[in-house]
């Protein structure tokens, strides 16, 4: 599955170090993957700042629901599965709350339920908006 990331992972570690983790939080939203160390996004998260973090979702919520729109997409006659994709509602971000991990590993559970397609979807969103080219 590794061949389905736009990037390989471990380059998060030469901008994101784990070393800067204060208190780590145990995300658990990801499906699992043989081919795919899905604990270095967990890593990742937990080194971004409440900002980065809240940054890096408001990224994701925007561009899953320009991804729904997208005329392709819009276009196809689904199957079930990828209904049942299609139909995923991510929470939009709430400046007004107080966003903690713990409410972000909420968001992403509700929406991924460990779906792999899901899954590898976020993954290359956080390697798009923590490295860009």
């Amino acid at each position: 599955m590794s061949q389905y990331l736009l990037r390989n992972p471990n380059d998060l570690y030469f901008s994101y170090l784990p070393d800067d983790i204060q208190e780590y939080y145990p995300f658990d939203f990801l499906a699992s993957f043989t081919s795919i160390d899905t604990h270095i996004f967990y890593d990742i998260l937990n080194s971004l700042s409440e900002k980065q973090l809240r940054s890096l979702n408001r990224y994701i919520y925007q561009q899953w629901s320009l991804t729904k729109q997208h005329p392709e997409i819009q276009d196809m006659s689904p199957t079930p599965r990828q209904s049942d994709i299609l139909s995923r509602v991510m929470t939009s971000p709430n400046s007004s709350e107080n966003e903690t991990k713990e409410s972000h590993n909420q968001v992403y559970n509700n929406w991924i339920q460990r779906d792999p397609i899901l899954s590898l979807y976020f993954m290359n969103q956080c390697l798009t908006f923590l490295l860009p080219k």
